[in-house]
């Protein structure tokens, strides 16, 4: 008798076990509720179609109907297939989808969440600011090589994703960056760890734009500068234009008081619309228990005449400047909160 009970109860547990669906993202309604046989996609990207075919089955073998009851805008459900195609807005963030699966002997959802890897746009306009007003000017096609998204991965490694070009002069874009925080370097000038969608790459300039020609030169620029301080050390003369054109340091010997150097420059920038120089001198000074470069004597060098693609001598005498000397002591925990929200974690002082 005792035998007999035992496997009666076995066989109802049995029957019972048979006649339950087993989905982790599902939920039968019933009993005799459809029973769910796919996986849904949870891998997407931005404006890239998405598509994922549900089935499911009835488990008293009759007919199962399908419906969308909770989905991103944009998705759909023909017969059994969930088609979408993620905006910019719903790339980088959750997006929640439910199914329903009806038949005769009840009904069951299914549900699950879509992250897709979105773009990030990186506007690169620099403003450059003359004495008649700001000068707005994109960065060019070619910036594009200094744009990059550096994506950290689980393991511990990086995945590092290029950028490209768009049609809209200083507008760049990297593509297939997953959600959360990624370090975005822009310009060669340092990365920024970020979550952001949009980035703003321009920056402030406090000069005039740089003019450039149609086509390249090579110009030379021939420096006879005299005035330098003699210092003990190898001396340096900084070359600077207004509207920028980049720099040079024209290296002299140790006490030197002068220095001839020779400058040849190949490119688009057009020389003949550079009217103001200067030149500065850099003398090596302790500063407490460092050693530092600080600016001694200079010239301003106003109405330039400079030639494309010719030799142009640049001659003058440096004015001796008066030193001035401050004392500063700025603990290293003054500087550390402003860090804290640079990465991933709170700045830790070292000095």
């Amino acid at each position: 008798m005792r035998r007999s009970f035992f496997l009666s109860v076995i066989g109802v547990m049995v029957a019972l076990l048979a006649s339950c669906g087993s989905n982790s993202s599902s939920s039968p309604h019933s009993s005799s509720a459809p029973i769910f046989t796919s996986t849904p996609v949870t891998v997407a990207e931005q404006s890239v179609a998405y598509s994922y075919q549900v089935a499911a089955t009835d488990p008293s073998g009759g007919t199962v109907t399908f419906s969308l009851t909770t989905a991103p805008s944009g998705a759909a459900l023909s017969g059994s297939t969930v088609s979408w195609t993620p905006t910019a807005a719903q790339s980088r963030v959750p997006n929640n989808f439910t199914v329903t699966a009806t038949s005769s002997g009840g009904s069951a959802t299914q549900s699950w969440t879509v992250t897709p890897n979105g773009t990030i746009t990186v506007n690169w306009v620099d403003t450059y600011w003359s004495p008649s007003g700001p000068v707005q000017v994109p960065q060019p096609a070619s910036a594009a090589l200094s744009i990059q998204a550096l994506v950290p991965q689980a393991d511990g490694s990086i995945t590092l994703l290029n950028g490209s070009a768009t049609s809209t002069p200083g507008v760049f874009t990297v593509a297939n960056v997953p959600a959360g925080n990624y370090w975005l370097a822009a310009g060669g000038g340092g990365a920024f760890w970020t979550s952001s969608a949009t980035f703003d790459a321009g920056q402030d300039i406090a000069i005039g734009q740089p003019p450039f020609a149609s086509t390249t030169n090579t110009t030379t620029l021939a420096f006879d500068v005299s005035g330098m301080a003699s210092d003990s050390t190898e001396e340096y003369v900084e070359f600077f234009t207004d509207p920028l054109s980049g720099f040079t340091l024209l290296g002299a010997p140790p006490g030197s008081t002068s220095v001839s150097a020779t400058l040849t420059a190949e490119g688009y920038l057009d020389w003949s619309q550079i009217h103001d120089g200067f030149l500065m001198q850099y003398e090596l000074t302790p500063l407490g228990s460092l050693n530092n470069y600080v600016l001694g004597p200079e010239l301003e060098l106003p109405n330039l005449t400079l030639t494309d693609g010719a030799t142009n001598p640049i001659s003058g005498t440096l004015n001796s400047a008066t030193e001035t000397s401050l004392d500063l002591s700025v603990s290293g925990s003054q500087w550390a909160s402003a860090f804290n929200n640079a990465g991933p974690a709170s700045a830790t002082v070292q000095d």
